[in-house]
């Protein structure tokens, strides 16, 4: 896009469409019942180099309270980073 303003764009954007047509799946690294910290963890185990996750007493309560609310069904997104 950059190099060509936007034409480059009107290119990329006809790519993305293309690729919104085909036919895909989604696969979660965990069932969407489990409670969030077993997500987190399968996410750590599944998706990251590591063995498992680590919760400080704060984090724990959120999820509590998460819980209580009924967001442990939902997908968990989560991102790495550096920090």
């Amino acid at each position: 896009v950059w190099a060509k303003g936007g034409e480059g764009g009107e290119e990329l954007a006809n790519e993305v469409l293309r690729l919104t047509e085909q036919p895909g799946t989604l696969e979660y690294t965990y069932d969407l019942e489990m409670p969030i910290v077993d997500k987190i963890k399968a996410i750590a185990q599944e998706n990251y180099p590591g063995s498992n996750a680590d919760f400080t007493p704060a984090a724990l309560k959120e999820i509590e309270r998460l819980t209580k609310l009924g967001f442990d069904k939902l997908p968990i997104c989560m991102a790495k980073t550096q920090y």
